[in-house]
């Protein structure tokens, strides 16, 4: 169902460079110049992941096809890792 315009094969009417524009111009007020759009990507990553999301989960909601690419985001701290063989033990 399609209550709005079309552009072409577009799901928005904003070209790129108003995009890069806009994503630039937030990174210079936020104090972040290098920022980039992974970068936050793979902080979410890390953040559900030390909520304790499954790997699973994490997949699902990222789009990783292997573990072996996932496991590059999560960033284990030692104390975390410390904490939760503690509880089994």
């Amino acid at each position: 169902m399609n209550h709005g315009k079309t552009y072409g094969n577009k799901l928005f009417s904003i070209c790129s460079t108003t995009v890069d524009n806009l994503w630039k111009t937030a990174r210079k007020r936020a104090g972040c110049p290098d920022l980039r759009i992974h970068d936050l990507r793979h902080e979410a990553i890390s953040r559900l992941a030390d909520a304790g999301l499954s790997l699973g989960a994490l997949a699902s909601m990222s789009g990783h096809k292997t573990s072996q690419m996932l496991l590059r985001y999560i960033n284990a701290k030692e104390s975390d890792i410390r904490e939760k063989l503690a509880l089994i033990a």
